[in-house]
Order: structure tokens, then C-alpha cells, then sequence
């Protein structure tokens, strides 16, 4: 029995892994050195490679500094920018120029998409004292001031961004550049960040005296607001616009990328979270936080608020008037080199010959540790992972109890309505499934802490079983993707608790980790 848990714990992580994303920056991305440094995709936006490397990021000197020298800035909000030593590890390329009305025309033109701000009937927007408020009417379409096709779409929420990347990647084709199709995604608050800069240590990526930034970017300035606002903290230049101007009006950083600062604040991936300072790899946000992140200040920006280093972040369905998005690809993985023929040699130099082989037994001693993203293999047999936005009714069974189950799991924690549970949910990290998924493989004592966390996952599913009947769940489909994602990360957990306690009741051998009764 304990091999069938193992096996189906490693199907739940595999299913796990591929649709939270936790091994997409381990196993995703083609090398760099392979890459081109630039190209037009077919929807006729142009990306530019950004390389691994590593970058300082967050705030370059105390915040107590920082708020004389800058302007317009919040003291509790500039802190959470805390400085860090950040590893990207995986290339990614980013469009060169923010999403504009025209692109994101054709998206709505294709599939009939309303935005929040439409299905809200209101935008966030300035109102005439200067102050932002709820204005009926406005939308991506009508957002209150002058708009071109090659202006940025503003007034679109994070859902918004990305209903729009999810439909880049259900219809775009194959990019011979790349060899293969790409993954369109929004990028990460740190890759945004590493992108920003530039290869810069300043506070602006062209250096640290805001007057220079004249020709750089769109934000609060002597001239005011679209109607005449003035600003209480500006830039000392006028740049021209009251509210956005069209993408690549002015010069792009040292990398190529256009208005990275300012015209609009620019969606991310990630969940909002505070964090320390110690050194990361390919960080990638919380698992669950109810805000998302915002980064690069919009038309309004004061000189603090449009460093390279300032955090925003709102709810996912926020929609205001200086709100946009670009896109960021992750390259192709490369097909696998053909497997040679065969050559004929005498036994004795087959055992030594260098190169690439096979494990020639599958004893546990002679295998390479298993990664997250190594598991995704198991998942064949299934079908492959689900993606969001696809038909749950459309996948395998398993997959359809899964979500099935992380859907029980939420009603269960409103049953529960407490503040401990929830964020013991919210304390599960990356680690905590790596480190169960081999313990189960291995057929090793789970940790204790993993195990009180994969246990509580499979009771608020039996407790949302017990008192929500099927009917009453939430349309997995119509979901967002963020809502989609913790679905099938608690849905992952439960199947495996679960599996664990139908282990224990039809006789198999006592956990290790269990006290004895």
C-alpha cells in the first residue's frame, strides 16, 4: 500500500507543480546562449532576452534617507522594499513596450471578454479634487481621457492581464525563432525588477537625480493631471502629458525596454508578501495573499513612488485609470537530441564508455535525487497537468477530484472562519511539497509540521464534503486563474491526506511519524 501512496502522491505533485507553477523556472526555459537577443512574436510584439544573472534588489539605501532625497513617498510602504541578493536562474524574454489598446483590442474583439471595470460599470480614477474614487463608466475604452491605439490599456485588472496572456497562449502559434511555442506569462516582481534596472544600482535606472529622468518617463510633473491637477510631489520637468502617453514616446533603458517607469503601474505575477533580506533564487511571491503586486508607477507617480525599487500592490480586481500590464515569454524547452544508434563493442569498453548513458539498474542507491519538476513525468499516464481557463469536465478523473477536493477545501475553511487555520494555510511553502513529495517516494517519516499541514488540507475537504453538496460549489471553469491555483494546490494536499488515512485504515503499517495509541 505504501507504494500506491507513494505513486499517487507523486501524480498529485506532479498535477501540483505544473499547474501552481512551482517548477516552472527549473525546468521551462531554454539556455540563453541558444536564444536570440531579440524577436518579433507573432502578434507582432517585440521581445528582448534578458539573461540569468544576479541583481540587488529593493531599496539601495535606508528608507529615513530615502524619503528626504525623494519625494512622495510612504514610509510603511517604501519599507517593504527591503534590500536583497536575487539569482535568476532561467532566461526570459519581455516585451520591449507595454500592452497597448490595440492589442488588447484584438484580444476582446476575438473572444467577446467584458473587464471587471465593464462587468463593475466603474473605474478607479481621479476625481476632481485630486483624489482617487469609484467614477461609473470608465473602462479600458472610456477611461476618462484621450486614448489611442498606441496608447497603454489602462483600467484593467490583474484577472484582466491575464484573460489576456491565457488567450496569447491558447492561440499564438509556434515561434520558428524560438523552436517552438512559447509560454506567455506576466513576469515576476523580481524579473520585472532585474529588467528595470538594467544592470543599474540607482534608484532610477538612469541614475539617482530625478531632474534627469525628463527624458525617460511619463509621471508626475510641473505640467499636472489630465484635468489640471496639481501635483503635491512632482518631478521638476514637464513631460508633455497630463495622463499617458503612447508606448515608446520616450527613451527605453539600457536593455531596450520602454516606459519601465512610469505611464502606468506595470501587473506582476506575484503575491504580495514582506520578506527579509536574505539572498533568494528565482523568487516568485507568496502562495496566498489576497494582494497582488504593481510595480513601476503610472503617469501619476511621484519622484519615490517611480524608483526602480517601490513596491505597489492592490487587490486582483482593482482597475484604475493608471493600472496596465506587458508580457514576458518563457522559451521553449528544446526538443531532446535524438537518441544515437547503436554501435557494437566488445562488453568489456560498453562498461566503460563516457557520456550520457542510461542508469543501467533502477536501484534506489544508483538514482539521482528527484526534483519537483522531475515528477512531472508521472504525470503522463494522466494526461498531463490542467492549465487555467481549460474545461475540468475535459480532464482526467483524477485531476477532476483533485480540484474537486481543493474546492471542498476552501468551503471547509469558511465553515471555519478562523484566522489561525487560515494562515496555517498560508504558512505552506514550496519546501514543505519537496520535501513531502521525496519522503513519500523514498517511503521515509514525513516531518511532522508537512504532515499537520497535508492532514488539515484533507480535513476542511471532508468538511466541506460533509456540509456543501456538489451542487453548491463554485464553477471550477468560471473561476479565475488565481482561484483555479489554490483550488488544485489545496486539492493536491487533501488527495494526499487522504490517500494517507485510507492507508492506515485498510491495515497498512503504522506511520513512523504517528504516536502510538
Amino acid at each position: 500500500m505504501k507504494r500506491v501512496v507513494a505513486y499517487f502522491a507523486a501524480a498529485a505533485f506532479a498535477v501540483l507543480g505544473a499547474f501552481a507553477g512551482m517548477a516552472r523556472a527549473q525546468s521551462d526555459a531554454a539556455p540563453a546562449s541558444k536564444l536570440p537577443e531579440s524577436f518579433l512574436s507573432a502578434n507582432g510584439q517585440e521581445f528582448k532576452l534578458v539573461s540569468p544573472g544576479v541583481f540587488m534588489m529593493g531599496n539601495g539605501e535606508p528608507v529615513a534617507e530615502l524619503i528626504k532625497k525623494f519625494p512622495g513617498g510612504q514610509q510603511s510602504s517604501m519599507e517593504t522594499s527591503v534590500s536583497r541578493r536575487v539569482t535568476l536562474t532561467q532566461p526570459f524574454y519581455l516585451a520591449t513596450r507595454l500592452t497597448t489598446v490595440g492589442d488588447f483590442r484584438r484580444f476582446v474583439e476575438a473572444t467577446g471578454y467584458k473587464t471587471t471595470a465593464e462587468q463593475k460599470h466603474a473605474a478607479r480614477a481621479l476625481d476632481s479634487t485630486g483624489a482617487w474614487a469609484d467614477m461609473p463608466g470608465l473602462n479600458w475604452q472610456e477611461p476618462g481621457f484621450e486614448q489611442g491605439s498606441k496608447s497603454p490599456v489602462v483600467c484593467v485588472s490583474y484577472y484582466d492581464a491575464l484573460a489576456y496572456v491565457n488567450w496569447l497562449n491558447a492561440t499564438a502559434p509556434s515561434e520558428p525563432t524560438l523552436g517552438g511555442k512559447p509560454r506567455y506569462v506576466l513576469p515576476t516582481e523580481a524579473q520585472w525588477e532585474y529588467a528595470a534596472r538594467a544592470g543599474a544600482a540607482t534608484e532610477y535606472f538612469w541614475g539617482d537625480d530625478p531632474a534627469a529622468g525628463a527624458k525617460y518617463l511619463n509621471a508626475a510633473d510641473a505640467g499636472g493631471g489630465p484635468a489640471g491637477q496639481k501635483w503635491t510631489s512632482a518631478f521638476p520637468f514637464s513631460d508633455g502629458y497630463g495622463a499617458t502617453s503612447p508606448v515608446g514616446s520616450f527613451e527605453p533603458n539600457g536593455w531596450g525596454f520602454y516606459d519601465m517607469l512610469g505611464n502606468v503601474w506595470e501587473w506582476c505575477e506575484d503575491r504580495f508578501e514582506t520578506y527579509g533580506g536574505q539572498p533568494v533564487v528565482d523568487p516568485r511571491g507568496a502562495l496566498f495573499g489576497e494582494y497582488r503586486v504593481l510595480r513601476g508607477g503610472g503617469w501619476d507617480a511621484a519622484p519615490a513612488l517611480a524608483r526602480c525599487a517601490y513596491r505597489g500592490a492592490n487587490l486582483p480586481d482593482a482597475c484604475n485609470t493608471n493600472y496596465g500590464f506587458r508580457v514576458a515569454i518563457i522559451p521553449p524547452t528544446p526538443a531532446p537530441a535524438p537518441a544515437a544508434t547503436p554501435v557494437e563493442e566488445p562488453a568489456a569498453n560498453v562498461a566503460e564508455e563516457p557520456g550520457p548513458q542510461a542508469p543501467a539498474a533502477e536501484t534506489p542507491a544508483q538514482e539521482p535525487e528527484e526534483t519537483v519538476a522531475d515528477q512531472v513525468v508521472s504525470d503522463a499516464e494522466f494526461g498531463g497537468a490542467p492549465r487555467s481557463g481549460s474545461g475540468i469536465a475535459e480532464e482526467s478523473p483524477l485531476k477532476q477530484k483533485i480540484a474537486k477536493l481543493g474546492l471542498f477545501a476552501l468551503e471547509g475553511r469558511k465553515i471555519i472562519g478562523d484566522d489561525v487555520v487560515t494562515r496555517a494555510v498560508e504558512s505552506i511553502t514550496v519546501a514543505d511539497y519537496r520535501e513531502a513529495s521525496a519522503a513519500l517516494k523514498a517511503g521515509k517519516p514525513l516531518d511532522e509540521t508537512v504532515l499537520k499541514k497535508i492532514k488539515m488540507a484533507a480535513l476542511l475537504a471532508e468538511l466541506g464534503e460533509a456540509n456543501v453538496p456538489e451542487s453548491g460549489l463554485p464553477n471550477y471553469d468560471l473561476l479565475p486563474a488565481v482561484a483555479q491555483d489554490r483550488a488544485v494546490l489545496l486539492g493536491s494536499l487533501a488527495f494526499i491526506g487522504q490517500e494517507l488515512l485510507d492507508d492506515k485504515e485498510d491495515g497498512g503499517e503504522e506511520e513512523p511519524n504517528e504516536t502510538p495509541k
